[in-house]
C-alpha cells in the first residue's frame, strides 16, 4: 500500500495535532483541488481531541459531505459549522460539552427525496450512530443539501493509577 492510500484509510496526524488543525488542512487541500468552490468554515472553541473516535466521525462526516456536495452537487458554496453545544447551569455556568454539532451547508442542485442513499452517506449515517449520535439529511433539489451531525461527548472520567498488585510470596 502506498502513502496516499494509507492516509485516505486514516488520516496519519490524527492522534497527534489538534482536532481543528487536522481539519483546516483536510479543508485547505479541497479548497487547493476545487478553487472554483469557496468553502466558509465555523469552528467554535473545540477542545484538541475528542478521542480517537469521534474526532475520525468528524473528519470523515466534513470529507464526505464536502466531497458529494462538490462531486454530486456542483455546488459552488459551501459551509462547514462545528460547535460544542453544552447545557447552561441554574447559575449561568456552562458545563462541560453534551455534545457536538456538524453542519454542512451547500448551494449545490440538492438531492430528489427519492434517491437512495450512497455509499458515503450510508457509511456517515453508522458511524455517527455508532458513537450514539445522530445524522440528518435535508435536501431537495436545486436548494442545495444541509447535512446536520450530532455526536455526544461523554465526559472523561479521571484515571486513577492503580498499585501495582504483587502474586505470591516474595
Amino acid at each position: 500500500m502506498n502513502r496516499a492510500l494509507l492516509k485516505k484509510l486514516r488520516p496519519g496526524p490524527l492522534g497527534k495535532v489538534k482536532l481543528s488543525a487536522l481539519l483546516d488542512e483536510l479543508i485547505a487541500g479541497f479548497q487547493r483541488r476545487h478553487s472554483d468552490a469557496r468553502i466558509m468554515v465555523n469552528f467554535g472553541a473545540l477542545a484538541d481531541s475528542y478521542g480517537e473516535a469521534i474526532d475520525l466521525a468528524l473528519y470523515r462526516c466534513i470529507q464526505e459531505g464536502i466531497t458529494n456536495a462538490i462531486r454530486h452537487g456542483k455546488a459552488s458554496n459551501l459551509s462547514v459549522d462545528l460547535l460544542e453545544e453544552s447545557a447552561i447551569r441554574r447559575n449561568g455556568s456552562r458545563r462541560k460539552p453534551d455534545k457536538l454539532s456538524l453542519t454542512l451547508s451547500d448551494d449545490g442542485k440538492g438531492v430528489a427525496p427519492s434517491t437512495a442513499k450512497g455509499f458515503g452517506l450510508t457509511a456517515m449515517t453508522e458511524r455517527v450512530r455508532s458513537l450514539g449520535g445522530s445524522c440528518v439529511i435535508e435536501s431537495a433539489r436545486s436548494r442545495g443539501t444541509t447535512i446536520h451531525v450530532e455526536i455526544p461527548v461523554k465526559a472523561e472520567r479521571e484515571k486513577k493509577a492503580r498499585e501495582p498488585e504483587w502474586v505470591g510470596a516474595l
